[in-house]
């Protein structure tokens, strides 16, 4: 073989396939009529039959989502105006490429660049027929479905809608019947009764629990408004009692091993569990941190975004993060750890509850002078200048906590 014929196999070999992707063929990994013929001048070239609406990408060919060939635009707002070329972004970070006006395209000839980055039209428009519907497993099943919301003066909705435990979904903006846009919450959100959502593209999926509702989709507002009808049928959904295991502590002062924790396991009356730590409780630092677990990570208990404070109830949270309260060492600290209905199971968003106490905590600062004000940490020693911690503030006769 001549070293030009083996340089054009080792090219051919390495060469890289492009398809268009999106809404008008349901995002198919595998469509052999959105592949690009590679030119061998650098371009490549697609000559779609048919109509292609707004919202699509360009992708290397048989590969996975999160590859680097991953072709879009470079910001939300940039759009593709047939007959001028729009320069793309490739990566993770790349929007849907948007047509001008959000027109379908008919016919199309896409001229694709990777290595410019660029990305040319020639094609017929049509103005888009827009419409939205919900998307997701209202069912609480496994597979998502359509819900198709009708639209009265801009505003698009549905009635008595059953929804199933474990739902989640969002609105979809369709053109000419493919998705072109993805509507979910500003932030995590789960419907439990009537209320209203602010939404953005490419939001947070919203999470609702069983009921019957109305929704109501205003697209020029982005409002979604949830109506509650009934409860699932007539069916709350029911929340289970909990599994009450054997818990230990777990951390680097315990060991992270269920061996090492036989030690520090809680005792159990029903559904609260006590401990005393004769040694005190070292935290502070990250690799001094700790939780309550059975020995495995698939159930255990950890904080919220608060840390707790002694002699305080707070909650924690079914897979939280880990504590790190500290007290003086040697000082007895007894953990009373409440197992609340519901909160064994993942990903709960009923909260249990924890009670930290230490003798000489906090609760036990003697009232001040009025007008005086004095720091305490969270052990109850006095401190002079606080700074980079948590520490109690006492005057005036209240106590409030601050960090420093």
């Amino acid at each position: 073989m001549s070293l030009m014929a083996a340089a054009l196999v080792s090219f051919s070999a390495s060469a890289t396939d492009f398809q268009l992707i999106g809404g008008f063929n349901s995002w198919n990994t595998l469509d052999e009529t959105s592949k690009f013929t590679d030119k061998g001048d650098g371009t490549y070239v697609l000559e779609y039959k048919g109509i292609v609406a707004s919202g699509f990408k360009i992708k290397s060919w048989g590969k996975e989502w999160d590859d680097t060939e991953n072709y879009g635009a470079p910001t939300a707002d940039a759009v593709l105006k047939v007959g001028e070329s729009l320069t793309l972004l490739n990566g993770q970070g790349s929007k849907n490429i948007n047509t001008e006006g959000g027109v379908s395209l008919t016919n199309p000839k896409f001229t694709f660049n990777p290595t410019a980055l660029t990305l040319l039209v020639e094609a017929g428009t049509a103005e888009a027929v827009i419409s939205y519907d919900i998307w997701g497993n209202l069912d609480g099943g496994e597979d998502w479905a359509s819900t198709k919301l009708t639209e009265t003066d801009g505003v698009w909705s549905a009635s008595n809608v059953e929804v199933k435990e474990g739902a989640n979904f969002g609105i979809r903006e369709l053109s000419d019947g493919s998705q072109s846009n993805w509507f979910a919450a500003t932030s995590a959100v789960t419907i439990s009764e009537t209320t209203t959502v602010d939404m953005k593209v490419d939001g947070t999926n919203l999470k609702i629990e069983a009921g019957t509702y109305d929704f109501s989709f205003n697209p020029s507002e982005l409002k979604l408004a949830i109506t509650k009808v009934s409860g699932g049928g007539g069916d709350e959904p029911i929340i289970p009692d909990p599994e009450y295991k054997d818990l230990y502590l777990v951390g680097a002062q315990f060991g992270w091993d269920f061996a090492s924790t036989e030690a520090y396991k809680f005792e159990r009356n029903e559904n609260v569990y006590t401990i005393t730590v004769d040694a005190g409780m070292v935290g502070g630092a990250t690799e001094k941190n700790w939780k309550i677990w059975d020995g495995t990570w698939d159930y255990n208990f950890g904080c919220g975004e608060e840390q707790p404070v002694a002699g305080v109830e707070y909650e924690t949270w079914f897979d939280g993060g880990n504590f790190t309260f500290s007290t003086e060492p040697n000082v007895k600290t007894t953990i009373t750890f409440t197992l609340v209905k519901g909160s064994d199971e993942k990903n709960s968003s009923i909260p249990s509850k924890l009670l930290i106490d230490v003798p000489n905590s906090v609760e036990n600062i003697e009232a001040v002078e009025e007008g005086t004000v004095r720091y305490f940490n969270l052990q109850g020693v006095e401190v002079s200048e606080p700074a980079n911690g948590v520490f109690v503030r006492v005057a005036n006769g209240k106590a409030t906590k601050v960090v420093k």
